[in-house]
Parts: C-alpha cells; structure tokens; sequence
C-alpha cells in the first residue's frame, strides 16, 4: 500500500521540523544559561581567595645555600578573578609571596565562605542573591563544603625540599573548640635562638563582649572582639601561646627582629641599595630580568636553570603579572655567608658595566652596620669591606 504526500503533507512536516529545531535550540541555550548561572554560584559563594601556591621548579646552589624556587597559583587565581569579575566586593590577594626564616619557608591559603579579617561591626558582603554575610557571627572552626584554609611549610634543609602541610581550622580548634581563625597577624615565621625552633604567627579570635551604650537618642551595643597571636611550631604543627622558651608573641617577634639583624646584617638591610631591578630583603632576592640582559648578566651562564626560574613572572610589576599567577624567588638559606651572598648578586650586574652600575655604587651602610658606629656610603666592594661590620660568625 503506497502512501502519496501532497504539498500540504509535506509542508506540514517540515513546520514541524523547524518547530523542534527551535525547541532544541532554546533548550540548548536555557541550558547553557543554567550552567553558566550555576557556575557563576559556585564560584561568588566564596569571599575571600588567597590562592594556594604550587611549587613548580627548584634549584639549589652553594651546596644548599641558596634555592631558586618558582611559584604557580594559576588556575585557582583566574577562578578567583572571574568570581571578582562577577562581584566586585570578592576579596583576591594576588601575589605570592609567604614568610621566610633560615631553612623553612611558608604559604598560607584560604578559599572561604567568609571573611578572615577582623572588621568593623556593619560591614557586611551582599552576595549576587542579595544575601548578607555577617564576616564575624558566620564565621566557623570547620569549614563547609569548598572551603579551605591551609598552611604549607617547606623544609629546604639538607640540599631537599620536604613539605607538610596543616589545615587552619584543625590546629586552632585542637587549641581550644571556642577558638576562630583569623588572618590578622597569621603568616610570619619567627626564629628563637633559646629554644632554636621556628614558630609561625596565627591569629586568633578567641571570643567576644558586648559592651551597651546609652546615649541620647541612641541606645545600641557594641562588640569587642578579644584576639590573640598563637605560635605555630613548624615541626610539629602545634599552637601554644608561648615559645618552649616561654617567649609570647611580641617578645618573640621583637626578639627575632634584633637577633635577625644581628645574624644576618647584610640579608636584612632595609635600605635600597641595589638596582631598582633587584629586591633584596630578608635573605629572599626577587629580579626583574629585562630582554636586552639575556646576554649581558653572568647569571645565564653561571646558573642557568636559576635564570630561568627566575625569569618566571618578572616582568614589569603589573597585574598582568598578578593575573598569571607566577612568581619566583631566591632564598639565601641558614647562617649568613657573606663573600657566597655577594658573590650571586654579582651575577645580577653586567659584565664591563659602567662604575655608576656595580653592586656597592652608593651602597650605604647604617651606623649598626659599620665598624666604627658611623654611617657610610661606598663605592667599591673595597670599601664595602673596610666598614661594613658583617655578623659575628664572620669575624
């Protein structure tokens, strides 16, 4: 039996046709728009970003006494800038830069809900739904799904790089239930000559009084938030508030300080006494390698994988640089070595160079500094030598 279409049969079909062709298109881009809401949820649910820093690539020089290490926060960073782009109030920090003291190193990373900073008693975020997120009452000692706030501890002892890694919310709630983390003063490492350990700083709110007004007209309360600084020990990733030596935080920050100058004179001038290129502080060196050096500084030929670290995110310092999420450094590791510390920054300078671009042009030494208590500026690494005091294990 044959079935004959006519002209109306076969026009009917093909408005059919075009109708579920229009049918699957919409649904194809209603679906699209779902996952691109859903996405942009997932994402704006979060506050507060400080990408967690991937060690890419190390170089040890000096047989130890140095290491070049590059640093990767990419693909989380562009998550956290997309968020931002959804919602400006999203806080990102950008630059990866962690605390250093004598062989260890530390990264501190969070992706929270809330914020982790003590602020003032109305500011609130208000999220794409119009939800308010009060960045104190909210706050939690567990994290919920997604979130994160951790501590990377690397141990660059013995020509290796050894890593552990402890979660925030555990180690101050194992301190005390009660207890929230805060990223105020969280970060530093500190060194204590009289117990020699290392401690990190953690901030850390340890509870709340209300306080009421009265005033004419105006009758409301006012919350004191009551902090304190723990001290992590990096072996063991135990918070006390004090050092085993009985050290609290201000004595042992203070005392850091005064012992870090003392040990490392050189490594901790504050002043800016090298190239713009160079920053240079607290025994961790960062350089700006520009394309007409290629050829011109020692360092590519001396240590080439250290160059190449080097080279990694150190353009200009813009957020472009920011955005991609690179960064790299040199740590001078342990006991200050003077002659090895300037023999490395002598390969930042080209050889040949005009005398007005050597490393100790200007360079000016404090009066704590200098062997005679006065202060000097030098010209030469020969004068460098004859005032410059340098730390007691060189003398």
């Amino acid at each position: 039996m044959r079935v004959r279409l006519g002209g109306y049969g076969v026009k009917k079909i093909l408005k059919s046709f075009k109708f579920y062709l229009l049918l699957v298109f919409l649904l194809l881009i209603g679906g699209l728009q779902i996952q691109h809401e859903l996405h942009k949820r997932e994402l704006t649910q979060f506050i507060s970003w400080n990408p967690r820093p991937k060690l890419v690539e190390s170089q040890f020089i000096g047989d130890g006494k140095a290491v070049a290490i590059q640093w990767e926060t990419q693909k989380e960073l562009g998550e956290a800038l997309e968020a931002q782009d959804y919602d400006r109030e999203i806080s990102v920090e950008r630059p990866i830069e962690g605390s250093h003291r004598g062989y260890y190193i530390a990264q501190v990373s969070y992706k929270l809900k809330t914020y982790p900073w003590i602020s003032g008693r109305y500011i609130k975020h208000i999220t794409l739904d119009g939800s308010r997120i009060d960045s104190i009452n909210n706050r939690r000692n567990k994290p919920e799904k997604g979130e994160y706030w951790l501590i990377d501890i690397y141990d660059t002892a013995d020509n290796r790089i050894s890593k552990q890694t402890f979660d925030m919310f555990k180690i101050v709630r194992d301190l005390n239930k009660d207890y929230l983390p805060l990223a105020t003063y969280t970060g530093s490492l500190y060194y204590d000559k009289d117990d020699q350990e290392t401690y990190l700083s953690i901030g850390i709110l340890v509870g709340t009084k209300d306080k009421y007004v009265f005033k004419p007209g105006d009758i409301h309360v006012d919350t004191e938030f009551i902090t304190k600084v723990g001290l992590m020990n990096v072996k063991t990733g135990k918070i006390s508030f004090t050092t085993s030596s009985g050290k609290k935080y201000d004595q042992l920050r203070d005392d850091d300080k005064k012992n870090y100058k003392v040990t490392h004179p050189f490594e901790s001038n504050p002043n800016h006494n090298f190239d713009s290129t160079i920053s240079f502080s607290d025994s961790r060196l960062r350089y700006k390698i520009n394309d007409y050096e290629n050829e011109t500084i020692p360092l590519k030929s001396t240590y080439t994988k250290v160059y190449s670290i080097l080279s990694k995110g150190h353009s200009d310092r813009i957020d472009i640089d920011y955005i991609k999420g690179e960064d790299a450094y040199l740590y001078f590791l342990g006991p200050e070595d003077l002659n090895f510390d300037i023999s490395i920054l002598e390969l930042f300078y080209p050889k040949g160079g005009s005398d007005t671009f050597k490393l100790f042009y200007n360079y000016r030494i404090p009066a704590e500094y200098s062997k005679d208590g006065q202060e000097h500026v030098v010209k030469n690494k020969e004068e460098f030598f004859e005032y410059f005091k340098g730390s007691p294990t060189q003398n």
